[in-house]
């Protein structure tokens, strides 16, 4: 969410067509296993930021209100459709899936070679925009509502130009073939920002 922006909960319809679902383990045990690592890093907090993964016949994405940290295979649903023109969500599950299912969703359909979505609201690189722009990090250009259509066509724009990006005074959003590969982009450059900000800081003192 943008700073001092209010959650109102999900800007979609979801339609459950079933509560259960035979999930890939794999993949579930994947998602898990990263958003922990993302947690770790403190890159989440709350229970904010979502993360995804393209399946056949569909995509698996975190359930909203979830805690990274704390994410169970329960947590997860799969999101058999979406309809931008109704903005309904079509899902198999016991919870309602993230606020943000409608950009994870675009960026799947734009990007054949994304199977992996990662969005961390990471005060680090958010606080240090000047050392972000300086290491040629893309950012999106406007400051648009969480959850809804518009900034999700906004973050698939800005993707165009690399599999980082900055959402403006929001969070941050990587993508990947797997997601391994997403999570690690995102710690990298989270490491990264924060290491230049300690020289910078130290080269201040001297």
């Amino acid at each position: 969410m943008r700073k001092n922006e209010r959650y109102v909960g999900r800007k979609f319809i979801t339609e459950f067509i079933d509560r259960e679902f035979d999930g890939d383990d794999d993949i579930i045990r994947d998602m898990i296993t990263s958003s922990k690592m993302l947690k770790a890093y403190d890159l989440t907090p709350d229970t904010m930021g979502n993360i995804s993964a393209r399946v056949c016949g569909g995509m698996y994405i975190k359930a909203g209100g979830k805690s990274l940290g704390n994410l169970t295979p329960r947590d997860i649903v799969f999101v058999l459709d979406y309809d931008k023109e109704t903005n309904k969500v079509v899902v198999k599950g016991r919870e309602e899936p993230s606020s943000e299912t409608p950009m994870h969703w675009l960026i799947y359909k734009k990007f054949p070679r994304v199977d992996a979505i990662v969005h961390v609201h990471d005060s680090i690189v958010l606080n240090n925009i000047d050392i972000a722009k300086m290491l040629k990090i893309g950012i999106t250009s406007k400051e648009i509502e969480y959850g809804t259509i518009e900034l999700a066509e906004e973050v698939v724009d800005s993707l165009l130009y690399g599999d980082y990006i900055i959402i403006k005074n929001h969070g941050s959003l990587s993508v990947g073939d797997t997601l391994e590969n997403a999570t690690r982009l995102t710690i990298d450059i989270h490491k990264k920002i924060l290491e230049l900000k300690l020289r910078e800081k130290n080269e201040g003192n001297c």
